[in-house]
Formats: structure tokens, sequence, C-alpha cells
């Protein structure tokens, strides 16, 4: 039996029949926020309404070549970044649990905890047994879930580098809560992109593109320490983010509605989001741009 054969529960009764041609020839790699995998191969239409291209997609941050190791933004207002620690934390814990599962539980489990587009915004419904909980928590579990130590890596980078000069900016509730709801932003981005996707969205880019936002308006000017390919470079914080972003929304635009191997309306919206609430979730305390 092909493992996502009974996993969804659609309004159509030839959709088992779809599930399994489409899956027999298919693995089940994980899935990120702000990547996709193959198309299936064997050629079955998906009933009106219902997407069934990607068996999952991912967010990372790092399309590009330049991986950030060290920015010259000394933390002014706190001692210890615990929130952005505390993330990091939960990120490398929950993809070792992932990494101890079946390949094929581990996709389940992906299905159940990943953002699906279709079980939120659309009529799609995970068999009852595999809900572990409503589609709305997946909002914010699909954060902290990731498709493999790459992605995992990368965006643990990024958020290292820049996540404990916000959370000195806002303070650690504040942070928790920007975070979350940045990343809650992301994910529907992507989903209004798609709203019927069977494909789930895992990773933590959507709300480190939120950081990345309020980082770019807080410390333009601050020199970020990157690999380019091997060769070190420094880049001011405004021509890095900058950079990345203008990739982000070309790619964006390039491959909407399409099967996009990275979901960058997560990123796009990520962004946005962060540079729009950073006024409500910044501390009441100046915060001089630390650049040098």
């Amino acid at each position: 039996m092909s493992p996502l054969r009974v996993l969804y529960q659609y309004n159509f009764p030839d959709v088992k029949h779809i599930l399994e041609q489409k899956m027999k020839h298919q693995r089940f790699p994980a899935i990120r926020e702000g990547s996709s995998s193959r198309r299936g191969e064997a050629g079955a239409r998906a009933p009106k309404g219902v997407r069934l291209g990607r068996t999952a997609i991912r967010a990372t941050l790092v399309p590009m070549p330049f991986m950030p190791i060290h920015d010259d933004n000394e933390r002014t207002r706190i001692d210890t970044p615990f929130v952005t620690w505390g993330a990091i934390l939960v990120c490398i814990v929950a993809f070792i649990w992932q990494s101890s599962l079946p390949e094929a539980m581990e996709y389940r489990r992906l299905l159940a905890l990943g953002f699906v587009p279709g079980r939120l915004l659309g009529d799609l419904q995970l068999r009852p047994d595999l809900a572990i909980l409503p589609a709305s928590f997946s909002l914010v579990t699909t954060q902290f879930l990731h498709g493999d130590f790459a992605h995992l890596l990368g965006n643990m980078a990024f958020l290292y580098i820049f996540g404990d000069n916000v959370e000195d900016a806002m303070g650690h509730l504040r942070f928790a809560l920007f975070f979350l709801l940045c990343g809650v932003l992301a994910a529907l981005a992507h989903g209004v992109t798609d709203p019927a996707s069977a494909v789930p969205l895992i990773g933590a880019s959507g709300a480190i593109s939120g950081i990345l936002g309020a980082y770019l308006v807080l410390s333009p000017r601050a020199r970020i320490l990157v690999l380019f390919f091997v060769v070190p470079l420094r880049l001011p914080a405004w021509l890095l983010v900058a950079g990345w972003f203008t990739v982000q929304f070309f790619f964006g635009l390039s491959t909407f509605g399409e099967d996009a191997k990275v979901a960058y309306w997560a990123h796009i919206g990520g962004f946005a989001a962060g540079i729009a609430l950073l006024p409500f979730f910044r501390a009441s305390w100046p915060h001089p741009d630390e650049a040098g």
C-alpha cells in the first residue's frame, strides 16, 4: 500500500486512486519552508481544486552562496538571548526526533505537524488518527521542523546571527511573540498562493525572515561576516539583506503558482511582517544602530 494512500480524506471518490498512482514511484523527502520535491511521475490529474504536485516544501534561507558567521553588532540591553537560543534548541531537538523516525512515519508526522494549506484554507482533511492537532496549530508547529541537516544548519545560522540583536531590541517575551507571529504570517502568505495544496510546509525561515526585516530596520549599517562559498567577506547588513530579499522576490514572482523548490512567498511574507510588526514589539528604550 502506498504510504499516502489513506492519509488524506477528500470529498472526491477517486482521490485514493490518484494518490496511489502518484506515490507509486515517489519517495517522501522531508518538507521545508521554502522548497519542494519533484512532481509525481504517474501523470494522474487531481480533481479540480486539489493540488497534489509536490511531496513537500522547505523554507530555507540559503538559496544564495552566502552563509553568515558573525556580526559586529553587540547586544546592549540583555546579557543572554534566551529566546533565540531556546528556539535553536527546540529546532535541534525536533530534528533529532524526526531523524529517529522511519521515513514513512516521519512523513505522516510532517503531514500532521507541518502546515498543509489545503487543511486550513481548503477542504482537505487528514485521517482522524493522523490529525494529532487542529490544522490551525500547524501554523506554529511547522516552524520547528526541518527536512535535513543542511536545511537546519542554514536556518539556525541566520537565527543565531540575527536573532539576538532583535531580541535585544524587544526583550524576551515580546521577541518570542514576534518570532511566532512572523512565522504564522509567513505560512499564511505561502498558503494563499496555493490554498488547495496538499503539500506540507516546514521550516523556521518564515519566522527568521521576519527577524531579517526587523534587523534591517534596527541595524542597517552593521557589518556581517559571511562566507561567499569559501571566501570571507564583511558586508553591511542592508546590502546582504536587500540582496537576499531581491532573490526571494524575483523567484517568488517567476515561480508563482508553480511547483517551486523553495517557499519564496513564506520568506517574502515573513520579511514584510517583520518590518510591519517591529514598531509594535520594539521596547521603549532607545536602541541606536551599533554599526561601526
